[in-house]
């Protein structure tokens, strides 16, 4: 049956694993998918803001080209528009371009080239007229280069309009209008133009397209405005800015030309406040946040339960050394009583020695079940409900010499000798009175006597002192066994818990027994509660001081310190009593140092 239930127990418990990998498996994945999502929108939304940016730097050079167009058929149509009767058609005069083109593409007033010069080349004889600004002698050569070259490579009767750069003999560049006169069968007859400045194909021509023309449809941005939603930056061939309108810095950004003419380029970007205004709107709230705190969740409930497994699989290996334990340690004074009472109920005992030591090893035997019975019950009250005390005025220096009187018998099992030491100071006025519960107190040191009479060696001495330190009374027992080791002198306070030593000697568990010694294990455990409901507090350090975190000295000290009734008393002193015969350990005839604690319970 146990077999099956073990079989079962492991069954539960893989299933549980297994469960919980598949959970974090699930968690982990369900957060990586949400993070390529998140990823995935965020490039999309990237790509449209960037098309946004494309469409918006396209339609300011559509817009800006239409307007460059139209001033160009306005001022030029005049004398172009139509096809020449007969190659030898007189050509009409510059007045005819100057007057409809005097107010298109206009510069600002004091801008070098703010003066405008037009221009007539007849291509039949290559004759050149000019009218207006007069051009430099310097300058006339590469307009007429210009004018020919744009009519014989550029121009189309279908569009004989158009703008084209022209280098001054200063090194200056300037814009030249031009438009061409064909005749009836598509041949150029002459070319017709005026000198247009940099900044008019420049900031202000930006400027009225950004005010009367969107960049964006209007399902797009609505009703905002154009400067609301992007930004533009305006330069010439040689990099230098001419107009900047908000921040072009940010990631969604497009340039175009505006002018081939004169390489003035725009850049346009979509600005940064107005990323989340645009019909893509503000992005959807990322769940991989939420959903890695599931993970981080997931994961940490799932280490948990793996601890609650591991601890529970450890209480119950507990569990049976505790039962295992406690049965070895009831049987065997159990049977030591069956047998010595059967000895005297069929009077086979030769004597009345006999028929005494048959007495006194049932009555010892019968101490020893209600030791383990008492610490067995008063470990289970003390988890059910708090203990609380009966505090009174406790002689403590007569209630440890009656204790240990009474101990000696178990002692003798062993032929371990037990000595009590009161230092003067414990025994003047009211020094060795606390108020405490006596049936408490006596517990407690039966269980430290008791620890110490099983993990010492056959024919050990067991010190016993009484001291008084500032305002507590301390009493400390110390054996001869193998000490406890710095790092373990925390967990041997704790029930069930055996300390392994090694060979040759005794285990040492946090109470009476442990290891190669049976037991309840919660001897210590009990001395613990006990002193933390009497507000004392409990230690164990080596007797020669020579502890370290993996050795340890010969022989442990375990001490319990109570609040005096009345403080004060003078230094202590030895002084010995109990039988003479006893002699104390050598430790035991110095003062006990103080410990540093806290409160009444070592930190675990």
């Amino acid at each position: 049956m146990s077999r099956i239930s073990a079989a079962t127990s492991v069954t539960r418990v893989t299933v549980l694993v297994v469960l919980l990998c598949v959970t974090v498996l699930v968690a982990s994945l369900l957060a990586y998918e949400a993070h390529d999502a998140s990823r995935s929108e965020r490039v999309t939304i990237e790509r449209a803001l960037h098309d946004y940016a494309s469409v918006a730097a396209w339609e300011l050079q559509s817009a800006a080209r239409k307007r460059v167009d139209n001033a160009l058929q306005r001022s030029l149509s005049p004398a172009t528009t139509g096809w020449a009767s007969s190659p030898y058609e007189t050509l009409l005069p510059l007045s005819a371009v100057s007057s409809p083109g005097a107010g298109l593409l206009p510069c600002a007033a004091g801008v070098p080239d703010s003066t405008r010069t037009y221009l007539r080349l007849d291509l039949r004889d290559g004759s050149y007229v000019t009218s207006g600004y007069a051009m430099a002698v310097g300058d006339r050569l590469p307009a007429i280069v210009a004018m020919r070259a744009f009519a014989q490579t550029r121009a189309t009767p279908e569009q004989p309009y158009g703008l084209v750069r022209l280098r001054r003999s200063d090194g200056t560049f300037e814009a030249l209008a031009l438009g061409v006169k064909y005749a009836t069968h598509g041949a150029p007859l002459a070319a017709f133009g005026f000198t247009v400045c940099r900044e008019a194909l420049g900031a202000p021509l930006v400027r009225t397209v950004l005010a009367s023309h969107a960049l964006l449809p209007a399902a797009v941005r609505g009703a905002l405005p154009n400067d609301s939603l992007v930004a533009v930056r305006l330069t010439d061939s040689g990099g230098r800015e001419l107009l900047r309108t908000g921040a072009v810095a940010g990631p969604y950004s497009a340039t175009v030309t505006i002018d081939s003419a004169l390489g003035v380029q725009a850049t346009v970007a979509v600005q940064p406040a107005a990323a989340t205004r645009l019909v893509v709107g503000e992005p959807a709230r990322s769940s991989v946040p939420l959903l890695l705190a599931l993970l981080v969740l997931t994961a940490g409930l799932a280490a948990v339960a793996l601890f609650q497994l591991r601890r529970e699989h450890e209480l119950a290996r507990v569990r049976a050394d505790f039962t295992s334990s406690v049965s070895h340690e009831l049987r065997t004074p159990l049977a030591q009583i069956l047998l010595f009472g059967e000895t005297l109920s069929l009077g086979r005992t030769r004597g009345d020695a006999e028929r005494a030591l048959a007495a006194r090893t049932i009555v010892s035997e019968a101490r020893r079940l209600m030791g383990i019975v008492d610490n067995i019950l008063s470990f289970e009250r003390a988890r059910r409900i708090p203990m609380t005390p009966r505090l009174e005025a406790v002689d403590v220096v007569q209630l440890t010499e009656d204790v240990v009187q009474g101990f000696k018998p178990l002692a003798d099992v062993r032929g371990a000798r037990i000595g009590v030491t009161v230092m003067p100071a414990a025994r003047e006025g009211a020094c060795g009175v606390a108020h405490t519960d006596a049936s408490m107190l006596r517990q407690i040191l039966v269980n430290l006597l008791d620890n110490a009479i099983k993990y010492g060696p056959d024919g050990q001495s067991v010190a016993v002192v009484v001291s008084v330190a500032g305002d507590e009374l301390r009493m400390t027992v110390e054996d001869e066994g193998p000490g406890i080791s710095v790092r373990d002198r925390d967990r041997v306070w704790e029930p069930y818990v055996r300390l392994r030593a090694s060979a040759g000697t005794r285990s040492r568990s946090a109470g009476i027994g442990g290891g190669n010694v049976g037991g309840s294990g919660l001897g210590l455990a009990v001395v613990r509660d006990l002193a933390g409901s009497l507000g004392a507090r409990v230690w164990v350090e080596d007797v020669d001081g020579k502890a370290s975190g993996r050795h340890v000295g010969r022989g442990a000290r375990f001490g319990v310190a109570l609040p005096l009734a009345a403080g004060g008393g003078p230094p202590p002193h030895i002084h010995s009593v109990a039988n003479a015969s006893f002699l104390p350990h050598p430790a035991s005839a110095h003062g006990i140092e103080s410990l540093p604690a806290s409160n009444g319970v070592p930190t675990r």
